[in-house]
């Protein structure tokens, strides 16, 4: 059996994992715009914990997400993050700012989740309050 990865040849994001009894079988689902790489190592593979380095084609761990919380807003974030903050009311955005302040939104305390565009980083977790 072989292990596969299917991801974005533009971002190295994982988009699927599978299995198949031939190199030719895992590549008859490939679908444009999107690349199929081999895990030739069987080593266990997630899109959460891993992305695909496109310019050495192998899969890796992610990296610690930068941002950092002082409670009240978020900082040192990746260039370009998608954003989504519940709580008292629930907010989906998208930055491409270092920082980000929850505002214009009901008091109370939110968990935001931190998920960079570039698919070397971790999603990371915060809690701020309004």
């Amino acid at each position: 059996m072989i292990s596969f990865v299917k991801y974005s040849p533009d971002t190295g994001e994982i988009l699927s994992r599978g299995i198949a009894s031939t190199e030719s079988e895992a590549l008859l689902s490939e679908k444009q715009g999107v690349a199929v790489l081999f895990n030739k190592e069987q080593k266990p593979v997630s899109d959460i914990t891993h992305y695909v380095d496109i310019r050495s084609n192998e899969i890796k761990n992610k990296i610690e997400n930068p941002t950092v919380s002082d409670g009240k807003k978020l900082t040192n974030m990746p260039q370009g993050c998608f954003l989504t903050a519940i709580g008292p009311s629930i907010v989906n955005t998208e930055t491409e700012d270092s920082q980000f302040l929850l505002q214009d939104v009901p008091s109370g305390r939110y968990t935001v989740k931190v998920k960079p565009k570039d698919p070397k980083y971790l999603q990371a977790k915060f809690y701020l309050k309004v």
